[in-house]
């Protein structure tokens, strides 16, 4: 996974919150999320997942899980748009020598966006599975009957949640139109400090494996054309994703990285494309996932640090040898692309009537460092300049 060089050419840095903010406020990126979003408003399991009710100590963006998602996927977008960019935010920028791994975290974000999309959709599927109530003792939420301890929460069968939420949300509504004209997040705020319930969900990843949620699960994945290895990628990833946020919220972890190495080998996936595909989708979830504490709102960066700086430290030998591998892919796919233009060395020695020798070798050379506009255009014979243009211009049209 781990790569010494950057891709992305440095801007000035801005605060996560800051990047974060303009994401929300764009309509294009919102455009997009509600083109995905609309469509399943209509049917039952994402209808009812959207208004499935979130409180702001877990995830303060609204106040239903249709929030989070609606945030996962602008952030998504905005950084295939290239609008965001992990390089240029200032948190991660303090990390020295990581600019590399985060430039390789958005490139994934780019090639995976149709697996992303469905990690986005189905990854909180369980939640409505396992929603659980917890107020604080002698508060106005406990006296309404939403105050459950653990052991007896596992007890509580579909429809006494489904009851409870219905509760839930019956009384976040009357609430609500008690603060007209305040906004969803003041509202949010005030109900919470009034009632003083919290919202967990606790094993709700492992959910997915219910086959009605697999079945959405794989609905979603086969809309997007997703072959059964990316589609199995994504649903590891959302089996994992929330062991990882609680094991690299502190500090480093070898034991749970090395977990991750042992079970893609059980489950048949490539260790290194699939922490790859891991990373990026962790990034969305923090992304997304904005809390309020006693200092306001903040975002928990710290999970995605911590795994930057343990697979830095879990792999110091091998990580010039995966750079070389990863050259030789970009390389690889470079020539493809110069071939496919007709730019590879049997239609220049046609072009410009040479036959292999050094001074053919310059020119080739030459001509490559032109199309990929590291030079200007090289001294070349003016019956064959219309050409080799045009040629260059297809090459860099499908390589900008």
């Amino acid at each position: 996974m781990w790569r010494e060089w950057e891709a992305h050419q440095r801007n000035e840095s801005e605060f996560f919150e800051t990047a974060l903010e303009r994401v929300k406020n764009s309509s294009a990126w919102q455009k997009q999320a509600d083109f995905l979003l609309d469509p399943l408003k209509k049917t039952r399991n994402f209808k009812d997942l959207f208004v499935c009710p979130q409180t702001p100590d877990y995830c303060s963006d609204g106040t239903t899980v249709f929030g989070h998602l609606n945030l996962m996927l602008r952030v998504l977008f905005a950084t295939v748009g290239n609008d965001f960019h992990l390089g240029d935010i200032e948190e991660f920028r303090r990390l020295k020598g990581f600019g590399g791994e985060l430039d390789e975290v958005e490139e994934t974000l780019k090639e995976k966006i149709a697996s992303l999309e469905v990690f986005a959709l189905c990854h909180d599927l369980g939640k409505l599975e396992t929603i659980r109530f917890e107020a604080r003792e002698n508060s106005a939420g406990a006296s309404l009957g939403f105050r459950d301890d653990l052991s007896h929460a596992w007890q509580k069968g579909r429809e006494d949640r489904k009851s409870l939420t219905e509760r839930y949300n019956k009384e976040y509504k009357k609430f609500a139109t008690s603060m007209v004209g305040a906004l969803e997040q003041e509202i949010q705020d005030a109900f919470f400090s009034a009632y003083q319930i919290s919202i967990f969900y606790p094993g709700y990843t492992h959910q997915i494996a219910r086959p009605e949620l697999r079945e959405v699960f794989n609905k979603e994945s086969k809309k997007r054309r997703l072959t059964m290895e990316d589609a199995e990628d994504v649903f590891h990833a959302i089996l994992l994703h929330e062991k990882i946020i609680h094991d690299f919220s502190v500090s480093p972890n070898f034991s749970t990285y090395n977990h991750l190495i042992a079970y893609s080998i059980k489950y048949g996936r490539d260790p290194d494309d699939f922490l790859d595909f891991l990373l990026a989708a962790i990034f969305l979830e923090i992304a997304s996932r904005p809390r309020r504490g006693v200092r306001g709102t903040f975002f928990d960066l710290t999970p995605f640090i911590n795994f930057l700086i343990t697979e830095h430290e879990s792999v110091p030998g091998k990580r010039n040898e995966r750079a070389r591998l990863r050259r030789e892919r970009q390389l690889k796919a470079e020539r493809a692309a110069l071939r496919a233009a007709g730019l590879d060395g049997n239609d220049l020695m046609k072009i410009l009537g040479m036959k292999p020798c050094p001074e053919f070798g310059q020119v080739l050379a030459a001509i490559h460092a032109w199309a990929k506009n590291e030079t200007p255009m090289p001294n070349v014979p003016i019956r064959a300049r219309d050409e080799l243009t045009k040629r260059v211009q297809k090459f860099r049209s499908q390589n900008p």
